[in-house]
């Protein structure tokens, strides 16, 4: 008698036992990160790793179609729909939208992230980490460390190795030169941004900061300051001639054929100074340089090798008399006369050959004399 009891009571341990096993596994959270894999595109430094999210939802799927004991074609449906459990609901019965309505909120409550997923390199350590809050969750809280591998070999470059593809030159004039930028290698839209640009002169040196497009290469594992020094050279001298007194007579006929002094008309003008100006910087002359620099923009450069000067002259012109002649200080004017397509030749211009008509002008300016004393010294030189 009391070996049969004895043999009950061990199978009645063995049961429950063997109950606490069953109820342990099936409680049990699952990994859903045990095959998943990950593949690397692109280069060393650049690389870019690309989960396999198609692998990583159909696990989700398979833990809560085991959880939820649900059926073969509604845990395919979920897989084909990407755990879009909403959208099955209106077809499923009672029973079936119960169990969809506890995988929407599984879904919502597992956050998968990475620890980096871009600009990764060989050897980096690429980690994914699953977190969940529902108790009733069945999926697992986890991490997994991938290691990065695969990716292309990029090439060290420095900004000398750059700049050795890069054909930099000073043009212009001493004291208002500018910087061009060519390359036969880059291409594209790229700016440089060069400090004094238009004032600078010959032994400056430029500091030519390298863009983006030069130094994100993912091709390139770019080393060191991303700048190089250039020293400016082969500034051509925009200096005092030796005929200024005979660019005065010119300028001073062309103001008194404007502003003349005789019977009906009584202007008295004074010259004031005389400025040399590049053509260039003539055309829209201010104190405000544009120091952005095109890459292969060759406009400035093709056109400073004929650059002609612009001779801009200041003379003050006042009405003497009135009608009862009397003085009248106060109807004085500020006169700008000009002569284009000048030439420096030696010590001296071509104003001889210079057809005043057609290269010549005099106009009254609406700024004061200070403003355009100051912008017409920035673009060019006073030379009396």
């Amino acid at each position: 008698m009391r070996k049969g009891m004895k043999l009950r009571n061990m199978l009645l341990i063995a049961v429950m036992a063997l109950s606490v096993v069953m109820v342990s596994a099936c409680s049990q959270k699952k990994s859903i990160l045990d095959d998943v894999k990950v593949k690397y595109e692109g280069y060393s430094g650049h690389g870019i790793a690309d989960l396999d999210n198609e692998k990583l939802n159909s696990n989700m799927v398979d833990v809560f179609a085991k959880k939820l004991k649900l059926d073969d074609y509604l845990t395919e449906k979920l897989k084909s729909n990407e755990l879009n459990a909403e959208a099955l609901e209106s077809e499923a019965t009672s029973d079936e939208r119960d169990k969809l309505v506890k995988v929407e909120r599984w879904v919502k409550d597992t956050r998968v992230r990475v620890n980096k997923a871009q600009n990764l390199k060989n050897g980096d350590k690429y980690v994914v980490t699953i977190k969940t809050g529902d108790k009733e969750n069945p999926i697992k809280n986890e991490s997994k460390t991938y290691t990065v591998k695969g990716l292309k070999k990029t090439k060290k470059v420095t900004a000398k190795d750059i700049a050795k593809d890069l054909n930099v030159q000073a043009y212009g004039y001493n004291g208002k030169g500018l910087i061009a930028i060519t390359s036969k290698k880059y291409k594209g839209s790229v700016s440089f941004h060069i400090k004094n640009n238009g004032s600078l002169k010959n032994g400056d040196k430029v500091t030519i900061k390298l863009p983006s497009e030069f130094t994100s290469d993912e091709k390139i594992d770019f080393q060191g300051k991303k700048e190089f020094t250039y020293t400016v050279q082969g500034l051509k001298e925009l200096a005092a001639t030796k005929d200024l007194d005979e660019i005065k007579k010119v300028t001073d006929s062309m103001v008194n054929d404007e502003y003349p002094y005789g019977e009906f008309e009584k202007y008295v003008n004074t010259f004031i100074n005389m400025y040399f100006v590049p053509t260039s910087a003539y055309s829209d002359y201010s104190d405000e340089k544009d120091t952005s620099v095109e890459l292969n923009d060759k406009s400035g450069l093709e056109a400073s090798r004929k650059d002609k000067i612009t001779i801009a002259v200041l003379y003050t012109v006042k009405d003497d008399y009135d009608e009862d002649d009397e003085a009248d200080d106060s109807n004085t004017r500020v006169v700008e006369v000009t002569v284009g397509n000048v030439s420096i030749e030696g010590d001296h211009t071509n104003i001889d050959s210079i057809d005043t008509e057609d290269d010549g002008t005099v106009s009254t300016k609406d700024s004061s004399l200070e403003v355009l004393q100051h912008n017409l010294a920035a673009n060019g030189i006073k030379v009396k």
